[in-house]
């Protein structure tokens, strides 16, 4: 079974970092490393291969929804995150799903902290963007997608 829509992924470590200023106690500015954004869920196009754990007759309008196994992928040019669950393909065509995705997630490089202070010497900081690094993590998804198999379901039985 191939199914095409969307998946709300939760991705606790995707975040980007910068050089931000504040005052510091005398009234002057000092320039420390922080945490800019942190995308926790997003909403990707996915394409999803589904492996039923008992067979189903696709193009059948009347029959018992089937849960199968699912893996996919973000639809991408360089897609850098991949989905494996479970999921329930109803008689509609539409296929609902849970599970774990695999991402490159975003944090610091080694020896920089969130908070750290920025040198600036001449009231400019040293630093005008922050190293990071990829790493890789887990997070989870829900998606809801459907089959293109649906379209010959309902208009490729159509009577002349």
């Amino acid at each position: 079974n191939l199914a095409l829509g969307f998946a709300s992924l939760w991705l606790d470590d995707d975040r980007s970092f910068g050089v931000q200023a504040a005052p510091d106690g005398s009234g002057g500015i000092e320039y420390r490393v922080r945490e800019t954004d942190a995308t926790q869920v997003t909403i990707e196009p996915v394409v999803l291969l589904g492996i039923y754990f008992k067979g189903v007759d696709n193009y059948a309008r009347k029959r018992p929804p089937g849960w199968m196994f699912q893996i996919g992928v973000e639809l991408d040019s360089s897609p850098d995150q991949y989905l494996a669950g479970i999921g329930l393909d109803l008689a509609s065509g539409f296929v609902v799903g849970v599970g774990v995705t695999y991402y490159d997630g975003t944090k610091l490089a080694s020896g920089f902290s969130e908070g750290d202070l920025v040198p600036s010497p001449s009231g400019t900081p040293a630093l005008t963007s922050v190293p990071t690094r990829k790493e890789d993590a887990l997070g989870a998804y829900v998606t809801l997608a459907f089959r293109p198999a649906i379209f010959k379901a309902f208009w490729g039985q159509r009577k002349n």
